[in-house]
């Protein structure tokens, strides 16, 4: 699913998107849809990162996926997902320091459970569950886990 298309989801006021504290990313759930992404927050964390380690690059898998129109509300320029790696790589290349944002506040966050736990988080509106948190059944948050994955090369 693109970018664009999660916005609009987003947007639509319908699910909720969680940053899981754990992982640094976002997800998006709508009943039993369930969806990750990367948004310009994680991406400028996960720069951060490859920059802290010293290698000099990253890839992406599709350009068409990012908001090539600036339709989602949030982004104030075209490509922001491109953008945000751009900026981070061109700023660590001219020995800038590059600064890890902190998740989101006022949104829910991913709270670690086990089976039968009614853990909490510290948040006013939390989801039980999370990435990591597996269930009897194979299920992570009530969602099916991806246990193998076949690619198909064009």
């Amino acid at each position: 699913m693109s970018y664009y298309e999660i916005c609009a989801l987003q947007e639509s006021g319908k699910g909720q998107t969680v940053y899981d504290s754990e992982q640094m990313v976002p997800y998006y759930t709508d009943g039993s849809m369930w969806v990750g992404f990367d948004d310009e927050i994680s991406l400028a964390i996960k720069i951060d990162w490859l920059v802290s380690e010293g290698y000099g690059g990253a890839m992406v898998w599709a350009l068409p996926l990012d908001d090539f129109r600036q339709t989602c509300s949030k982004s104030n320029r075209k490509f922001p997902l491109l953008n945000t790696i751009k900026d981070g790589l061109i700023i660590a290349e001219n020995g800038g320091t590059l600064t890890t944002p902190a998740l989101p506040t006022g949104v829910f966050t991913a709270v670690l459970t086990t089976p039968g736990s009614t853990k909490q988080g510290s948040s006013s509106s939390t989801t039980q569950g999370g990435s990591g948190s597996t269930t009897q059944g194979g299920t992570s948050s009530g969602f099916p886990l991806l246990r193998e994955t076949q690619w198909t090369l064009c």
